[in-house]
This record gives C-alpha cells, sequence and structure tokens, in this order.
C-alpha cells in the first residue's frame, strides 16, 4: 500500500468517523412555565408545556424543562427523546410509548382527577426506557407508581433492558389496591430507590425474566387497619398464568416493616421458579418471606429482629399445592451463611 492510498483511508475513516459522531448528536431544547409554545424551544426562547416539546422533538434530541407545575400528563412521541428536569418540576406522570427514551427529575404527586392507571406506564414493546432521579409521592386514584406490562405470559411479550434508577416511592392509598411498582418483560434493573409508607399492598409486583432489585431501601411497608389485605415487599404468584425466574434481589435494606418479605407461589406454573435473595440487611421485619417455587436460593443475608411476633422462621416453605390449585413445590431450595439474630428461626 503506497503511503498515498494509506492517507486516503485515513482521511476517509476520519470522515466517517465524524459523521456517525454528528449524526448521533441531536438537539436540545428547553421548556419553562413562563415560556411561549409559539417559540423556537431554545435557550432564550423556552416552550411553555411538555407535552408540545413531545410532539416536536425527534430522536436524539434532549428536552431540559425549568423548574415549575405543570398541569399536563405527558407522552411520549418518538423513541430516544431525554427529558431532563433542571429544578422542581412536578407533573402528573408520563405514558412511554417509544423505546430508549429517558425521563429525569421529575416528581409525580397523586393522579389527575379520573386517573386509575400508573403514575408512569410504559407501553408493550417499549424497550431501554430509563426511569431516572424520580420522585412519586402519594398515588392518589393511580393503580401503580410505576407500570412495566407485558402483553402475554412469558417474559419476551413486554418491555426488556429498562432502569428505574434513584426512583423515590413514598405514600400509597389504602382503597384502590395500589403499589409501588410493577415489573413484566425481561431484564429490568431496579437500582438505588426508596419503598415508603405503603399501607396494605405491595411494594412490587413482578414477573417475567431476568430482572435485578439491588441496593433499595423498603421502610413501613404495613398492613393498615381493617384492611383484608396483607402486603409484601416483593410478590409474584401463578394465578394469572405469567412465568417468573432468574430474579436477583440483592444489597437491599428491609427496616421496620410490618408485612412479608416475599409470597413467592407457583400456583401450578412451571416458569415460576429460581431466585436469587442474597446480601439483604432485614432489621424488625414481622412477617415471613413465603417460598412456593422451586430453585429459591438465600444466602449472605442478615436479620434482625424478625418474625418474632409471630413466633415464625424467617423463611416458610411450601410442600404442596392446595386443592384449589395454589400454592407450590419449594424443592431444590438453599439457605445458607446468613445471619439470624434475635429471630424466631430460619
Amino acid at each position: 500500500m503506497t503511503s498515498s492510498t494509506q492517507l486516503k483511508l485515513w482521511i476517509l475513516a476520519f470522515v466517517l468517523t465524524c459523521l456517525v459522531a454528528w449524526t448521533g448528536h441531536g438537539a436540545t431544547y428547553y421548556v419553562a412555565p413562563g415560556g411561549n409554545d409559539s417559540a423556537a424551544g431554545g435557550s432564550g426562547t423556552p416552550w411553555q408545556t411538555i407535552v408540545h416539546s413531545t410532539t416536536n422533538t425527534t430522536t436524539g434530541d434532549t428536552v431540559l424543562i425549568a423548574a415549575g407545575i405543570y398541569n399536563e400528563r405527558d407522552y411520549s412521541s418518538v423513541a430516544g427523546v431525554t427529558f431532563r428536569c433542571t429544578g422542581a418540576v412536578t407533573n402528573f406522570g408520563w405514558g412511554i410509548g417509544h423505546s430508549n427514551t429517558v425521563v429525569d427529575g421529575f416528581t409525580v404527586t397523586g393522579a389527575p382527577a379520573g386517573w386509575n392507571g400508573a403514575c408512569i406506564n410504559l407501553g408493550f414493546t417499549t424497550h431501554n426506557v430509563s426511569v431516572l432521579n424520580c420522585k412519586i409521592l402519594n398515588l392518589g386514584m393511580a393503580t401503580y407508581g410505576i407500570m412495566i406490562p407485558a402483553l402475554g405470559l412469558t417474559s419476551d411479550t413486554g418491555p426488556h433492558g429498562c432502569v428505574v434508577s434513584n426512583v423515590l416511592f413514598d405514600g400509597g392509598f389504602t382503597t384502590n389496591g395500589n403499589r409501588f411498582l410493577d415489573i413484566e418483560g425481561s431484564n429490568t434493573l431496579v437500582v438505588a430507590c426508596g419503598f415508603f409508607n405503603m399501607p396494605a399492598h405491595d411494594a412490587i409486583d413482578i414477573t417475567g425474566a431476568g430482572h435485578t432489585i439491588r441496593s433499595c431501601t423498603f421502610s413501613n411497608i404495613y398492613v393498615s387497619e381493617g384492611s383484608l389485605d396483607h402486603p409484601d415487599i416483593i410478590q409474584c404468584w401463578g394465578i394469572t398464568g405469567a412465568e417468573c425466574h432468574d430474579i436477583v434481589f440483592e444489597r437491599n435494606l428491609i427496616i421496620d416493616c410490618e408485612c412479608g418479605l416475599t409470597q413467592l407461589t407457583q400456583d401450578g406454573v412451571d416458569g415460576i421458579r429460581d431466585w436469587t435473595y442474597r446480601n439483604n440487611i432485614v432489621v424488625r421485619n414481622y412477617q415471613t418471606a413465603s417460598i412456593n417455587m422451586p430453585g429459591f436460593k438465600a444466602y449472605n443475608n442478615t436479620f434482625y429482629h424478625c418474625a418474632v411476633n409471630i413466633g415464625l422462621p424467617v423463611f416458610s416453605f411450601g410442600v404442596g399445592q392446595q386443592y384449589d390449585g395454589s400454592g407450590g413445590y419449594a424443592t431444590n431450595c438453599q439457605v445458607f451463611n446468613n445471619a439470624f439474630i434475635d429471630c424466631a428461626g430460619w
């Protein structure tokens, strides 16, 4: 190869690299309460509403949203747009139906009148969505804080590769059957989130496969007076027929809760199996972890003053199904290298 040819190839590679970098870099737009939706959306000419930004951006764009209260529920319109708050921003939540969307820094308080869905709801085929640094305060009439739903009973019919990071869930509603988080699909990572003050209902409902719940804090998940429901930190059960396997629950802190640690019930569904529960710290939880499925492993956990008031072991393993098909078989399960301090048993 001559030096001239080599130089041309280097130039071509440089141009292609620059082209790829340029095409992957979107525009930045701005939204502020004092803006105008007829403006250009620049830093000095911001739009007024978030909803206007959703329909006037394209893949790769970023929308920076100034502090304020936006009385709107917003919906994505195209994949790959980042909506990032630069101050304290409150809205009525999000409907995200497009992959690679990022919502960052929103506060959702309650829900608009007549709304009984989720504060933040993903579509069935919405993948690689990130919900970051948000606060969901007082669910109101919303069914879920965040819902990541599947269309069918298997993990490949729902979203995959989503991230819920540093989200604060605080305050449920006793009579609407709401939960903080519903996870379906596959390979969702829930990390560094806080789940606080939920009466009567579960913190997390989960189906699908390959999900990880890591480095989260759960506190004051409790039984409300007069409620017939018992809450759980995390629950899956086969009553819907959906699979739930290869789940990791690790490095979480559970403190001062009056609820089940887990409710894992096979109910005749073979795809409910194989969970790993490791490196968690549980302090003063007053119910057990109910395990009615095969392949559950619990190791390197610390339990302090758990299940003492009911005199039962921390883990309760099911031995069969009931006449109505409920329950399951806790076979091939392992509990090892855990610390049980001032507990009724393990």
